[in-house]
């Protein structure tokens, strides 16, 4: 019998937040790492290398972004986080 991955959510951080990232497991192996806010995906082997290479790409997404002078979304802070976090866990 087939084990089920579930998709998890994770966060992702750059300089002044984070972005909230979802990671996919592939019915062909590997990960699909989707960062909404970005409108972005990668793909990781394994869930570790899908977050190195989600950090990889928000680098390079911003980067080029901020080069160009293109709008982007800022990212969540840390107290806007652990509040989603918090009203969450009273839910």
């Amino acid at each position: 019998m087939a084990s089920h991955k579930q998709k998890t959510q994770g966060l992702v951080e750059v300089p002044g937040g984070y972005y909230d990232v979802e990671f996919e497991p592939l019915e062909t192996g590997g990960y699909l790492a989707r960062v909404p806010a970005l409108k972005s995906t990668t793909f990781g082997e394994t869930l570790e290398n899908a977050q190195a290479m989600v950090a990889d790409m928000v680098e390079g997404w911003l980067a080029v972004a901020q080069e160009d002078g293109l709008p982007y979304p800022h990212p969540a802070s840390f107290k806007t986080v652990v509040g989603l976090c918090e009203r969450e866990v009273r839910l």
